[in-house]
């Protein structure tokens, strides 16, 4: 299997655990939230950054 295949895959895994009505549930916190405090450092201060920029 290609390198990005399995990266793809693995990716799928990842998003099919997730429960929609959790993440509705975080989306509908966000949303009602005045702050919202975010920390990371290393490559999850990378991510961290990047989901902030798109809040």
């Amino acid at each position: 299997m290609e390198e990005s295949q399995i990266i793809l895959s693995d990716i799928e895994k990842a998003v099919n655990q997730i429960d929609d009505e959790k993440l509705d549930d975080l989306a509908n916190k966000i949303v009602n939230s005045h702050h919202i405090f975010l920390a990371g450092m290393g490559r999850s201060g990378l991510m961290i950054r990047a989901f902030a920029n798109r809040l």
